[in-house]
């Protein structure tokens, strides 16, 4: 270190602390001023890149990989957690009368004999179970008949999160390009947005509660080249939903309230990423025609066209989804000679995501206000305060803190399709 001149941390490897240097003693040294030709004393290079004054520059400044659309945050409500309550937020789930679920023992079939559940016939559809557990009655009545209720608990839990930036007041007053501060401003809102929609994407997809593998697949470790998505993986994952009692609509929230909705027209809606959009489009039906259909086929007037909708597939709409997560390396030994994503030798696994409508909600923070306010902003600009590792003012920060957390209300409406897709 020359002249006083503080070097900015160095770039640490994922999983790696930061610093070496104990957490009481950092310094304050992110996003300094870039003075590279030492004009106002030593050369210093600031830790976010390159800077030349001597320059016109365009107007707008480019802005690289951060027009990231959230898709997964519009398919949930909010559940605002009140303060003094805890982390934890429990929602009772009450089960149909005709349900397997309910499992009670207050049962009592039409001969007015004892039987083990309450239920009548549950959730069968054979004949002959229904046939024999009808309600029927005779002409003295009796004590005959009795059906029982049971419900559950369920439980979601929240997190907390949080990042922060900080800057110089020279990097203020003194660096050309004026719209520096609002560009790490924005940036740091949008990760924080990005962490959020990634972290939902990832519960949303572990906690589906509706399976199907493609092909002869029975678990991720005995998917192949064969375990490739095709129409009957869609009719298998249909029927399931539909079992399910899963809404065939898709009801997406408009505005940052998150209480404003709109729905799309009825058909269930799939999330996935371009490469399994490609194997969707070359799917034919069983008469050899061309399965998929492109968005602007759409017959005039089709409602509600979502972000980054690419067409519809049997009963299936199809949004597009370029930061869908994987499970790299997680299928059966890979033969490179199909074109199939591998990692490590082994195939990796891509989701198609179904979530149904009242699947889940996610929770956040009730402010002191009780307002829902997403995000916590905090910001403290230079020569605002002192200390003792910052005695002259001269750094500012802005930090972002939120909370989150999803409860499943009923996750047998969340479906997910595991394939393989080319590279």
């Amino acid at each position: 270190m020359a002249d006083g001149v503080l070097n900015p941390i160095s770039s640490p490897q994922y999983g790696q602390p930061s610093s070496t240097q104990n957490l009481s003693s950092i310094n304050p040294r992110g996003n300094l001023y870039n003075d590279p030709e030492g004009l106002r004393g030593s050369p210093v290079q600031s830790s976010i890149g390159l800077q030349d004054s001597k320059h016109a520059f365009y107007l707008k400044p480019i802005i690289l990989d951060v027009q990231k659309k959230a898709k997964f945050s519009r398919l949930a409500s909010v559940t605002a957690m009140p303060k003094n309550m805890g982390t934890k937020i429990k929602q009772t789930v009450y089960y149909p009368l005709l349900d397997d679920r309910n499992l009670n023992d207050q049962g009592i079939d039409a001969r007015g004999v004892q039987i083990r559940n309450g239920n009548l016939y549950g959730s069968s559809r054979d004949i002959g179970r229904i046939l024999g557990a009808l309600p029927t009655l005779t002409e003295v009545g009796g004590r005959v008949n009795r059906v029982g209720f049971s419900r559950s608990e369920v439980e979601g839990t929240m997190n907390n999160f949080g990042l922060f930036f900080e800057y110089s007041r020279d990097l203020l007053n003194f660096d050309s390009d004026k719209d520096l501060y609002s560009f790490m401003y924005q940036q740091a809102l949008e990760a924080a947005q990005d962490v959020t929609e990634d972290l939902l994407q990832i519960d949303l997809i572990t906690g589906a509660g509706t399976v199907v593998y493609a092909g002869n697949a029975i678990s991720d470790a005995t998917m192949n080249e064969n375990s490739v998505i095709t129409l009957q993986s869609l009719r298998r994952l249909e029927r399931a939903l539909d079992d399910n009692g899963t809404p065939k609509r898709t009801r997406l929230i408009k505005g940052s309230g998150n209480y404003a909705t709109v729905t799309a027209q009825t058909t269930r809606t799939i999330f996935c990423s371009a490469a399994v959009v490609d194997l969707l489009r070359n799917l034919s039906d069983r008469w050899g025609n061309r399965a998929f259909k492109e968005v602007h086929e759409y017959a005039a007037g089709t409602n509600q066209i979502m972000e980054d909708e690419v067409g519809i597939i049997d009963h299936f709409r199809v949004v597009q989804c370029d930061k869908m997560v994987l499970w790299e390396g997680a299928g059966a030994q890979a033969d490179p000679e199909f074109g199939l994503s591998h990692t490590n030798g082994k195939y990796d696994i891509h989701p198609v995501l179904c979530v149904g409508e009242d699947a889940f909600t996610t929770i956040s923070f009730e402010g002191s206000n009780g307002i829902n306010n997403k995000f916590m902003i905090k910001a403290q600009k230079p020569a605002e305060s002192y200390s003792a590792i910052d005695p002259f003012g001269k750094m500012g920060f802005v930090s972002i803190e939120w909370w989150y957390g999803i409860l499943f209300q009923r996750p047998e409406r969340i479906g997910l399709i595991k394939t393989v897709a080319p590279m």
